[in-house]
């Protein structure tokens, strides 16, 4: 009685009285097994719980994972058993080895083409061969064997099981097939259905939150525009920027440009002995018109885009601040090499990515530094003193066409993860990111595109404080507002956002740096004024207002006055940075002595 029971149980747990039933419901529960783990994978990286360890998800996801394909497994195989024993009794081999296809399961054509055809069912044998043959297609392209693209070959996969499940539905075994057995396959395609809604709502909010950003930068922020963009600037290979990068002694003017001030003028003459075909090609770059770059590109990614311009932008301005400083007490030397660090920087200003919008702030510093020594000197007149603070840069502008530059750039690596690339055109490094989209495409994909949403919106978010804030908004304020949240990127798994992104809200705390940079230079020109109407250092710096400053100087950075210290000759202005181990970093403090030089 005990053997019979166990046995009436096993019956009815592997369907064993319906072959027809049997392979239907476990060719379903097969394919449910292959989309558990990456299933769980996917809930896992929502918000909801987005806390849970990933060893945690993987063991349990392997466990669940196995268990089902072990019943799936079983089920099918008695099944394919089943269906040779009633086709053909008398070979036996075939039936014993039928039951063989539980665990290849793709190839259960072989077992089932043959019985439908054995039933006079050609149409449905010949449906079982095809949905056999693009099972087999899907399992190749998953190994990498087949070069096509995932995606396809997954819509592939989804009609062989269709059609394989309604050959299996054919089959004739004298009993009454049951709606039930499809309950597996019908969770199967819900799963996947929910998958494409999914996928059709990120692409909808996707397509919104880039049209915003193209409108907030006033052109299309696409790859090919940028690339249009690039095709009108000057190539690298032309022979005067050409000439410039190459000639270029790096090491040599940074040393120059560190040299105490007394060493200053002796290590300039022995530099421009020593490198006159760098002055000449520097004299020659110093003619041409500032335009964009056009970049030679190295590989297929925007991220790969050689910039070597830029070093030697920054090498030339601090050749020219060294110049500047020499020459404090000639006033035309002065103003021509101030001219020249206004149009390098207008070069760092036309020129693509936020790396070059940082040059260009690199060289509006050292020609704010390098002009306060022809100012402590007495150098120049006061018409001067009035136009050359006229001179700043509109930082918001170039930044909001930096963060667009890069928003496109961050495109283009989301396009290239989520599309790219066999084995053999990808480094090591992105193998594991490829395997998760070949076993996995439809999860990968909408993994990414959330990926990718989550970093447009924070693009968007810092598009939107340049064009949009107020003017006088403080770099901490700004920072506060646009900080990066890297507890979301964690917590949702975001990759590429994670590693791409989070140095970007720092950008408004360096706008603030070079505007303190500005403030201060322009109100120890300010002072200057004062001095030589008044033959006295102002006592402070509100005495200065309004007749040579329209108000108080407040810092960029954080809104509170600027330091004023003051003796008889001697005078120094501080604008403090933000709190905390960056403060030192983003304060600037401007020490003069009145007709003796600066620090």
């Amino acid at each position: 009685m005990k053997h019979y029971r166990w046995k009436r149980f096993c019956c009815r747990l592997f369907l064993r009285r319906s072959p027809r039933n049997a392979a239907v419901f476990g060719f379903g529960w097969l394919l449910l097994a292959e989309t558990l783990p990456a299933g769980i994978f996917f809930f896992a990286a929502l918000p909801l719980f987005g806390s849970i360890p990933w060893e945690w998800l993987l063991v349990n996801g392997a466990a669940v994972g196995l268990t089902v394909w072990g019943y799936g497994a079983a089920v099918f195989g008695y099944a394919c058993s089943g269906m040779a024993r009633r086709c053909f009794r008398k070979v036996g081999w075939y039936r014993e080895g039928a039951g063989v296809m539980g665990i290849f399961y793709r190839l259960g054509m072989l077992v089932a083409a043959p019985c439908l055809f054995r039933q006079e069912r050609r149409a449905a044998a010949l449906f079982c061969a095809v949905g056999g043959v693009l099972l087999s297609f899907f399992y190749l392209a998953l190994l990498g064997m087949l070069p096509v693209n995932s995606c396809p070959v997954w819509y592939a996969m989804l009609a062989g099981s269709l059609l394989f499940t309604g050959s299996l539905i054919c089959f004739r075994d004298g009993c009454r097939f049951r709606p039930t057995a499809l309950l597996p396959l019908l969770i199967f395609f819900l799963y996947v259905g929910e998958l494409h809604f999914q996928e059709v709502r990120l692409d909808r909010e996707i397509r919104e939150a880039w049209a915003e950003i193209s409108s907030l930068a006033g052109y299309p922020a696409d790859v090919e525009s940028f690339r249009r963009r690039e095709a009108e600037g000057i190539p690298l290979s032309d022979p005067v920027l050409d000439g410039l990068i190459r000639t270029s002694p790096q090491q040599e003017l940074a040393r120059l440009h560190q040299a105490a001030p007394e060493a200053r003028t002796g290590e300039l003459e022995r530099f421009r002995r020593t490198h006159p075909d760098y002055l000449r090609a520097l004299a020659a770059f110093l003619e041409l018109e500032p335009q964009r770059v056009r970049h030679v590109r190295e590989g297929d990614l925007l991220a790969s885009v050689r910039i070597p311009e830029l070093n030697a932008f920054r090498d030339a301005a601090r050749y020219l601040c060294v110049e500047m400083a020499a020459a404090g007490t000639e006033r035309e030397k002065v103003l021509k090499c101030n001219d020249d660090l206004l149009r390098i920087r207008a070069w760092c200003r036309k020129d693509a990515f936020l790396l070059a919008k940082l040059v260009g702030m690199a060289v509006e510093s050292m020609r704010l530094e390098a002009l306060c020594f022809p100012l402590a000197a007495g150098t120049l007149t006061d018409d001067d003193l009035i136009r050359l603070p006229g001179q700043g840069e509109e930082w918001s502008s170039a930044l909001a066409e930096a963060v667009a530059d890069e928003a496109t750039g961050f495109l283009d690596c989301c396009t290239y993860v989520r599309s790219a690339a066999e084995p053999g055109q990808i480094s090591k490094q992105f193998r594991f990111p490829l395997l998760l989209r070949r076993c996995f495409p439809l999860e990968y994909s909408i993994w990414v595109r959330r990926d990718f949403l989550f970093g447009l919106k924070f693009l968007g978010r810092q598009l939107n404080l340049y064009r949009n804030m107020p003017s006088f908004t403080t770099g901490n304020g700004r920072y506060q507002m646009a900080c990066f949240d890297d507890a979301e990127a964690l917590r949702n798994k975001y990759l590429l956002s994670g590693m791409l992104l989070p140095g970007l809200d720092g950008i408004h705390r360096k706008q603030a740096w070079i505007e303190n940079h500005k403030l201060l230079t322009d109100t120890a020109f300010a002072i200057e004024r004062f001095r030589r109407k008044y033959g006295t250092l102002p006592e402070t710096l509100e005495t200065l207002v309004p007749e040579f400053l329209e108000s108080p100087p407040l810092s960029r950075m954080d809104a509170l006055p600027v330091r004023y210290e003051r003796d008889e000759s001697f005078y120094t202005l501080t604008a403090f940075g933000p709190p905390g181990k960056n403060a030192e970093t983003f304060s600037v403090r401007l020490s003069v002595s009145v007709g003796d030089g600066i620090n």
